[in-house]
């Protein structure tokens, strides 16, 4: 099957994926009953990741219309899972600002899977925040055109919001790179997309006080 998306700037190909021995490690794929979702967003009785970001996409573009919301943008081109809006600051504001949307699908995985929390894991956090992280859970988000990425990122920031004692700062740190990050990015002529976001809040996670 061949799909042409009208909204975002991708060209999509789908493909069947016969079992799970075939979904990469990380990844899975969403089976859905017949009805309870829209059939343009399925394929084969799967719900196609590709499908429901363009189904947002217009979703969000007929909404910024309807609303007048002139000083909004979204753009055409997907960044990884998410869709990114641009808001526009008024005449003399420096920069504008981004915002990423990211539909998502509740997963029952448990953190627990793969022997975690590992005994590192156990000295760089105190046990209540440990089961903060469990109770934060997995969920998927789009990745690609066929596959759903399982996410953590419920756990990660679970983790940041009560990372820190007495006077810890890592997650003020965290904060302080990724902004750095993002406007270094921003003012970056050669186009390369610089450290990812992702890489600092692993190292802050692992930071000790």
């Amino acid at each position: 099957m061949m799909g042409k998306a009208n909204n975002m700037n991708i060209k999509m190909r789908l493909k069947d994926i016969p079992g799970g021995k075939e979904i990469p490690k990380g990844y899975a794929v969403v089976k859905v009953k017949d009805g309870t979702v829209p059939a343009k967003l399925t394929y084969n009785g799967h719900l196609v990741p590709r499908e429901v970001k363009q189904d947002l996409h217009g979703k969000i573009k007929n909404a910024v219309k309807e609303l007048r919301m002139k000083n909004i943008d979204i753009s055409r081109n997907a960044h990884g899972p998410a869709l990114t809006l641009m808001i526009h600051q008024d005449q003399g504001r420096n920069h504008d600002i981004s915002v990423d949307i990211t539909p998502s699908i509740p997963c029952k995985k448990p953190l627990t899977n793969n022997g975690w929390p590992r005994p590192n894991t156990r000295k760089a956090f105190s046990n209540r925040v440990i089961d903060d992280i469990k109770n934060a859970g997995t969920h998927l988000v789009p990745k690609g055109d066929n596959v759903w990425a399982i996410s953590y990122s419920k756990a990660e920031n679970a983790a940041l919001l009560k990372i820190d004692k007495g006077n810890g700062c890592r997650r003020e740190v965290n904060r302080i790179m990724k902004k750095h990050v993002q406007d270094c990015t921003s003012r970056s002529k050669d186009g390369l997309p610089g450290v990812s976001s992702h890489m600092i809040k692993h190292q802050v996670l692992w930071s000790q006080n």
